[in-house]
């Protein structure tokens, strides 16, 4: 019974030690398999190189300069269409001498600044506003500089005797050389034939372009007087990406035909987007002249 007993305890032990063995060898089995798929399966592929996509930036749509307005930009009320013979009609195929006039008005309300586009290395053509209280002293400043005056829209409404009277008074005190008419806003065919009258015989006319159309300027023509129209007002929105953009508009505008006007405000941005397009008008061959420059052009093709 005794002899029994330990044959018993030999089978236990026996058996126990043969269930850790078998364990242990399947444990390596499977480690050594899991391995093997391991090595087997093919390596991550690295993910593919990212690339931006690339769009012309527009004026308006998902893309314009101006995302974060609900409105659209005014593009058709600050680009208008060319009237009258100061400029080439059609695009040239080449052009040889691209030139552009940036008149800088609304000066005479802010000195500090008015004085920082006069500074500029390049002939601005500057428009003064009479009614600017710092108009007179920005005009001493500018010695034997000459300027345009810019003619309100309240004139053009109701050009009275008393007002056309202010007016000349007001032309003489700024030393104009010429006028702006406005930018925007309605001119009365009627009204503005009496206010273009009362202009020197020797003013240089820039049309705004109220409204799209040449009014001012085809009464300009009709008294003989050198006259151009605008074609781009580069500030509609006071935004420096806006500006930048109707800038290379402008240029775009002189290189194609030769000659371009462009009209802006006297603001900070402004002449912030103004300085940084001079290497591009330097390096694309434009050169920036006063207006008269382009009006005189139309006196010697009649």
């Amino acid at each position: 019974m005794k002899h029994l007993g330990t044959m018993l305890w030999i089978v236990l032990l026996a058996g126990s030690l043969g269930c850790v063995v078998a364990g242990f060898s399947g444990a390596r089995s499977f480690h050594t398999q899991t391995v093997a798929q391991l090595r087997a399966s093919p390596a991550a592929k690295a993910p593919a190189a990212v690339r931006p996509r690339e769009f012309t930036r527009q004026l308006i749509g998902a893309h314009s300069l101006v995302t974060d307005d609900d409105d659209a930009p005014p593009v058709d009320d600050v680009v208008v269409k060319r009237f009258g013979d100061w400029a080439p009609p059609v695009v040239q195929a080449s052009v040889v001498h691209p030139r552009l006039a940036l008149i800088v008005t609304d000066c005479g309300h802010a000195l500090p600044l008015d004085t920082k586009f006069a500074a500029l290395n390049v002939p601005l053509t500057l428009a003064v506003d009479p009614e600017g209280g710092d108009s007179a002293e920005f005009v001493r400043a500018l010695g034997e500089r000459r300027v345009l005056m810019t003619i309100s829209n309240p004139i053009f409404a109701n050009p009275s005797d008393h007002a056309l009277e202010l007016l000349a008074a007001r032309y003489a005190t700024v030393h104009a050389e010429g006028a702006l008419s406005p930018l925007s806003g309605s001119i009365d065919g009627t009204q503005a034939r009496r206010v273009v009258a009362s202009l020197p015989g020797s003013s240089i006319v820039v049309d705004g372009m109220a409204e799209g159309t040449a009014t001012v300027y085809r009464y300009a023509r009709g008294r003989g007087l050198p006259s151009v129209t605008r074609d781009v007002v580069i500030d509609s929105r006071d935004e420096p990406r806006y500006i930048e953009f109707m800038l290379k508009q402008a240029a775009g505008l002189a290189l194609r035909t030769g000659v371009a006007v462009a009209v802006a405000r006297s603001r900070p941005a402004t002449l912030e987007a103004i300085q940084a397009a001079l290497p591009m008008f330097e390096r694309d061959g434009i050169e920036i002249v006063p207006v008269d420059a382009l009006a005189a052009r139309t006196i010697t093709q009649r």
